[in-house]
């Protein structure tokens, strides 16, 4: 069992036209989160999360949706779980997408 943060988000994917994901993405997609520039080119902190709809259609790139996001509770990310915070999301050091929180809902433990 781990304890997670879930947040309310909107989700924006990059186009496939510019340099996005050729498919879009289901329930249940892990991208890399990162919430801080790299200071060294090529070295990204990327943190656990997975994305969630309450919906089972895909989320196609150049397209934006309100979705739900759960973050392993670790310090290092907690800090960064703000209304109005952007982050990226990347596939390896590939930019796919943004997220902006939007709430904050809590911390709980999974099962």
């Amino acid at each position: 069992m781990h304890d997670l943060i879930t947040i309310t988000a909107r989700i924006d994917l990059v186009a496939t036209r510019d340099g996005g994901r050729q498919k879009g993405i289901r329930s249940g997609y892990r991208p890399n989160h990162v919430f801080e520039k790299p200071l060294v080119a090529g070295k990204l902190t990327s943190y656990l999360g997975e994305i969630k709809f309450d919906d089972k259609e895909t989320l196609e790139p150049g397209r934006s949706r309100v979705v739900r996001v759960q973050f392993l509770k670790v310090p290092a990310v907690k800090r960064f779980m703000k209304p109005m915070r952007r982050w990226y999301l990347h596939e390896g050091t590939k930019l796919v997408g943004y997220g902006t929180i939007l709430e904050v809902k809590g911390e709980q433990e999974s099962k």
